[in-house]
């Protein structure tokens, strides 16, 4: 499957902060060592983890089984920690990323017509597979059967469609769209 740009700058973005950390061991020691006496040494452990060479799917599946062992109060000061981390190098944390699509999920609720209007500017070939993932987007499933699903309809897309949706996302929209500022509830919060 390929990735979007998107995902691209995020794995990107992954891979940098690992290298820093890995180059940098005496400032991530320091930022464990901040933590109550109870994190540290898991969050030691998440680390070695994330900073090793195993492959992204063992690295998620062992940080899961370290959270798994630990008490509501030292996971949240983890995942506290995680999201200080991501936000000094400019990474949404999936919890945010999650709340931001729901809250776009909620503006195209509230306004099926713009939706609508923008699936129609797409070429005849796009629109019924990007009317269908509009659907998907709103429905009420979960996140995960959402990505799926979408994930199918996006592998069957002809390449011409999947190559101009690229070319939209890495900057080729159209000048209006670029000029127009995003709603306000997709602004970035610092």
């Amino acid at each position: 499957m390929a990735h979007t740009p998107s995902h691209d700058d995020y794995v990107d973005k992954i891979r940098r902060l690992a290298e820093h950390i890995k180059t940098h061991p005496d400032e991530a020691r320091a930022g464990v060592a901040k933590l109550s006496a109870a994190a540290q040494q898991p969050a030691g452990d998440i680390l070695k983890i994330f900073v090793s060479d195993k492959d992204p799917q063992t690295k998620f599946a062992e940080i899961q089984k370290i959270k798994a062992g630990l008490s509501a109060p030292v996971r949240a000061e983890i995942d506290q920690h995680k999201q200080d981390l991501a936000h000094k190098v400019g990474i949404l944390t999936l919890e945010e990323i999650l709340e931001r699509l729901e809250k776009l999920a909620d503006h195209i609720r509230a306004h099926p017509d713009e939706a609508r209007a923008k699936v129609a500017t797409l070429s005849p070939a796009a629109q019924k597979p990007f009317g269908d993932i509009v659907k998907i987007f709103v429905s009420d499933k979960t996140p995960k059967e959402k990505f799926e699903e979408t994930r199918k309809i996006r592998e069957t897309l002809p390449s011409d469609v999947s190559s101009r949706r690229d070319q939209r996302r890495q900057g080729g929209a159209r000048q209006e769209d670029r000029n127009r500022p995003a709603p306000p509830s997709l602004e970035r919060h610092n």
